[in-house]
């Protein structure tokens, strides 16, 4: 959920990404840790974080103005594994 600027998890946790627009936006990791997540309209995208670290998404579509959304997530040790 990108409404969410800062979120916590633990590596091995996944995320899903739903997209409820009209349009296509694409999530880019802001430090290339990563590939880029495509959401098409009405889709989803799940993606499991295995490596720990923190990781900054950027929130970017067609008709965008201005900067984009920013989320940062952090991936903490699983301790329970």
């Amino acid at each position: 959920n990108f409404g969410e600027p800062n979120k916590q998890i633990n590596a091995g946790d996944a995320l899903q990404w739903n997209n409820y627009d009209d349009d296509t936006f694409i999530l880019v990791e802001m430090n290339q840790k990563m590939a880029n997540i495509t959401v098409r309209s009405g889709g989803r995208e799940t993606y499991i974080f295995n490596t720990t670290g923190t990781y900054k998404f950027g929130l970017y579509y067609n008709r965008m103005r201005g900067d984009p959304k920013i989320q940062t997530i952090i991936v903490n040790v699983n301790a329970s594994q």
